[in-house]
């Protein structure tokens, strides 16, 4: 019995059942049909919540006794909603904290008396408002410490860039193209949206310069615009980079100098317990033998 005309005709048929089940609707199924229904209606009251909760935490920011820097909040890289969902989030945890060790303590047959647990609630939840304030205070300074060295090193380049004959729009947007930092891309971001709205470029850094309270920004603005000589506007970049590097490392100096001051009251015990240490086996043998 020949095999191939067989499997040929196998072949055939099943090609012909594909064609016409491709062709003929299916219906779909139920329980598919309702699933995808119910995730997208999972996921347009999500997105739906999540809406809602970012207005409120605006709304929340904006209210009059609600401290809120934006200069600060803008070096630190934090929009306002982030920023009091931590405050919100602070007090929460301070609150729960002494409640918890309360709860811990009356299980394990040690009962505090409620007024004392009452009382850590309300200094933890204080702590707790308090402590985004320091930490956003801490990565601005930082941030701002970054600003002023990259803006020093922008002058230095726009100068460069002047130099070789650029204009002082190429030279600015060409300098800050230099490194991929964010304050760089914060930069160029300021730069690109001044082009776009058809303003000068260094009309983007003194917007700039008033989100993140960076004066040093303004400076490069005001000297380019000081001058019209190429030339001369280089010069003034240049002996203003090398005077703002020089109030760079005067305060770091300075800083340096705080640090070693309060490191001498630590290391001066540190030697002190050494020295208690080492002595006391031949006073306490002293001691015994007397």
């Amino acid at each position: 019995m020949p095999i191939l005309p067989l499997l040929l005709g196998g072949l055939l048929g099943l090609g012909l059942t594909l064609v016409v089940a491709g062709a003929v609707p299916v219906r779909p199924d139920l329980r598919a049909v309702i699933a995808s229904a119910r995730s997208t209606t999972a996921h347009h009251q999500e997105t739906t919540l999540k809406t809602h909760l970012g207005v409120a935490l605006e709304r929340l920011a904006a209210a009059p006794w609600m401290p809120i820097n934006a200069p600060r909040l803008a070096l630190a890289r934090m929009v306002p909603a982030q920023y009091v969902t931590f405050k919100l989030g602070g007090v929460v945890a301070g609150t729960l904290v002494p409640g918890l060790l309360w709860t811990v303590l009356a299980v394990l047959g040690t009962p505090v008396p409620g007024v004392l647990p009452a009382g850590l609630a309300l200094a933890g939840g204080c702590i707790g408002f308090l402590v985004p304030d320091a930490i956003v205070r801490e990565r601005a300074e930082r941030a701002r410490a970054q600003v002023r060295e990259a803006t020093a090193a922008y002058l230095t380049l726009v100068a460069l860039a002047l130099k070789s004959g650029n204009g002082l729009d190429s030279a600015l947007v060409k300098a800050a193209t230099i490194a991929d930092t964010w304050v760089w891309q914060t930069i160029r971001q300021a730069l690109d949206h001044a082009v776009l709205a058809r303003q000068p470029a260094w009309e983007g850094l003194r917007a700039l310069s008033r989100e993140l309270d960076a004066p040093e920004l303004a400076d490069v603005a005001d000297i380019v615009t000081t001058g019209s000589d190429g030339t001369a506007v280089a010069a003034t970049m240049m002996a203003r980079s090398r005077a703002l590097r020089h109030q760079i490392l005067a305060e770091q100096r300075t800083e340096a100098n705080e640090t070693s001051e309060r490191l001498v009251i630590p290391t001066a015990l540190l030697g002190l317990v050494f020295m208690a240490m080492l002595f006391y086996p031949v006073v306490s043998r002293l001691l015994t033998t007397v």
